[in-house]
């Protein structure tokens, strides 16, 4: 009920504020000068038809509204009883040491605090009322009735404790946007006292303290957590128990020393949003073992930003310091990363961009992806080049590797991997044959093969995008394949082409085995050049361009192939070109004309082994030797 009332005395706020500007109110008080709450010098008071100096300082029973006006500050000297305060921009309120102000209801906030308006609480705030926070209400002293005190977007709590741990009471944070800010500690050390409550944003900015404090376990932050300095101190995420934070929102550390950590349990920090370690320090204390997690989580692309002044330490006697990105999280790496004493397990996303990670060690975890944007690509050890520059890398098989700048491959890609895929027309050689699980996606890119680095594609794995010039599989020479494992008749696409005469040839094949024994393992691979095949024999009429097709752990099979040509790939009479067959020993052999509309040509399920396929016109071939054996047998 209680709530209910000051939901509608908000609105009646908002609709008479204009009056409040507009017009005066009966018995309205308005400060004229800095001064003491009880002195009359202090304020002006409306009589009905002009402000005249009171007779009395304002109580609620005896005054209409009572604003602070900007620029000046009234101090409450003595117990007192008040509603309907306002405190302008700039204006600030102080109830002073060992005072009791007692806030009731009246028709608006019993006191409201306008954003860049200052409430300073040395004493002790007795709530029976309602108190509105858009500025800021700093806290020293005692408060009861906070569940009242509700706090905007712009509104900010001040724990203002020094010497002693200070009560963060139970507030109403009300709004995003709203901060709960710590700023006074000096030499106090120990634990904090925080009542349960889920906090809008957290800030820690106490420049002149001197010892390690411990954060409570009621600080739950919905929104962000930001720590701006520790002083010569340090902020204790832990109490020995094993203690899990978690930041919904941003993470950002500008200076201080942040530990995490404990004895012979580890502690957690989880960022679900931006993480910036901007400058400062984040370590462990603990003597026996405690390790340090920094879980990097939530559900959307977020940022990683690690400035080169911060510093990632393992502490006294050694914790291991440990970043986790974790599965459900893609992070989005900002600049140069210097992980110090620090690992990273990547279990999601780790978009690298061009940017570099060095530190003691980095793995990858099944299903997680390694997005790499550096044209060195990836390797196993050494070298001051690739996105992974730890001291230890270990790359994961059962991953998905992104490639989003034209790069080399490096030789940290493994042996076989689960996926691969190409975006932001990415070209990347290839420097290591590879066998490929799930996907070759090839959302926007080029593989280059070349130097005998074959690329395999599994029995379950497919190659999945929209082929053309700029997305394909580019092989650079006829010694180096495509291969589709297969444990089952079937139609393979291969999308390959080559790069001829200053431009990207998507010519493609297609392999239908249309019968056959399968084996196991049993796979079919391709490869193709962009000149005449040297057996070749047509004079005029040919094709520039040749396929070769080979099978492993196939028997008794057929085959109906079908090849596609690019235009620059036909020399003379295009309507004149067969496509050709040439086993692995033996001459070229005429099918059918090619397709000039569709610039491709097929076998049907006539090939039983594997070879040599182009397009090919045999008939002056034919001409010629016929005529020599003429010319042999008449001369003899």
């Amino acid at each position: 009920m209680k709530k209910q009332f000051k939901t509608i005395a908000f609105f009646l706020f908002l609709s008479i504020q204009s009056t409040f500007l507009l017009a005066e109110w009966p018995d309205e008080y308005r400060s004229v000068q800095t001064g003491d709450w009880h002195n009359t010098a202090t304020w002006e008071y409306w009589d009905g038809s002009r402000w005249v100096e009171p007779k009395e300082p304002p109580r609620y029973d005896n005054a209409g509204p009572i604003t602070v006006r900007s620029t000046h500050t009234v101090t409450i000297t003595a117990d007192d009883t008040v509603d309907q305060v306002v405190i302008e921009n700039d204006a600030t309120l102080i109830i002073d040491e060992k005072v009791i102000l007692t806030v009731v209801v009246g028709w608006l906030a019993g006191i409201d605090i306008s954003n860049g308006g200052l409430l300073d609480n040395k004493g002790l705030l007795q709530n029976i009322g309602w108190v509105r926070v858009i500025g800021t209400f700093r806290n020293s002293g005692e408060i009861k009735g906070s569940t009242d005190i509700q706090f905007h977007s712009t509104g900010v709590y001040q724990h203002n404790f020094t010497t002693t741990a200070g009560v963060i009471p139970e507030f109403e944070w009300l709004d995003a946007g709203a901060t709960c800010e710590i700023i006074g500690y000096t030499t106090y050390t120990g634990a904090m006292d925080v009542e349960p409550q889920a906090f809008r944003n957290v800030v820690w900015n106490c420049e002149e303290q001197e010892e390690p404090i411990t954060f409570h376990p009621n600080f739950r932050m919905v929104e962000d957590f930001t720590i701006k300095s520790t002083g010569t101190g340090s902020l204790r995420l832990h109490d020995g128990i094993g203690m899990q934070y978690i930041v919904n929102g941003n993470f950002r550390q500008e200076n201080g020393m942040l530990v995490v950590g404990a004895y012979m349990l580890d502690d957690t920090l989880t960022i679900k949003g931006n993480a910036e370690f901007i400058g400062g320090i984040v370590g462990g204390t603990a003597p026996y073992g405690g390790d340090v997690h920094i879980m990097l989580g939530g559900t959307t692309e977020t940022d990683l930003l690690v400035e080169d002044a911060y510093t990632f330490v393992q502490g006294f006697a050694g914790p291991s310091l440990i970043m986790h990105i974790l599965d459900t999280s893609t992070r989005n790496l900002q600049k140069n990363t210097a992980l110090d004493d620090a690992g990273l397990l990547l279990k999601g996303m780790l978009i690298c961009n061009t940017f570099s990670i060095t530190g003691p060690n980095f793995t990858m975890y099944p299903s997680s992806t390694l997005n790499i944007g550096s044209g060195d690509g990836i390797w196993n050890v050494g070298t001051n080049a690739g996105n992974i520059q730890t001291s230890t890398r270990n790359y994961e098989w059962d991953a998905t590797y992104i490639y989003s700048i034209s790069a080399r491959s490096g030789d940290g890609i493994p042996d076989s991997v689960r996926r691969i895929e190409m975006i932001n027309g990415a070209e990347v050689i290839l420097e290591k044959s590879v066998k490929i699980k799930k996907e070759l996606k090839l959302t926007s890119g080029v593989i280059r093969l070349r130097d005998g680095n074959d690329l395999f594609i599994g029995e379950e794995a497919d190659i999945t995008g929209t082929f053309n010039n700029n997305n394909m599989i580019w092989i650079e020479d006829v010694n180096t394949n495509l291969v589709k494992l297969i444990d089952a008749l079937k139609v393979i696409e291969f999308p390959i082409g080559s790069y001829t005469s200053g431009a990207n040839r998507y010519t493609p094949i297609q392999v239908k085995v249309a019968s056959g024994t399968i084996g196991n393992p049993a796979g079919v691979f391709v490869t193709l050049d962009d000149i005449k095949h040297p057996n070749n024999y047509s004079k005029t009429n040919y094709l520039s361009r040749y396929w070769k097709v080979g099978l492993k752990g196939i028997s008794n099979f057929t085959l109906d192939v079908e090849c596609f040509y690019d235009d620059i790939d036909i020399n003379g009479d295009e309507t004149e070109i067969h496509g050709g067959f040439k086993p692995i020993v033996g001459d070229f052999e005429e099918l059918g004309l090619v397709n000039t509309s569709l610039n491709n040509f097929q076998t049907g399920p006539i090939i039983e082994q594997g070879g040599y396929f182009s397009g090919v016109d045999l008939s002056d071939v034919i001409i010629r030797l016929n005529l020599k054996l003429f010319l042999q047998g008449a001369y003899r």
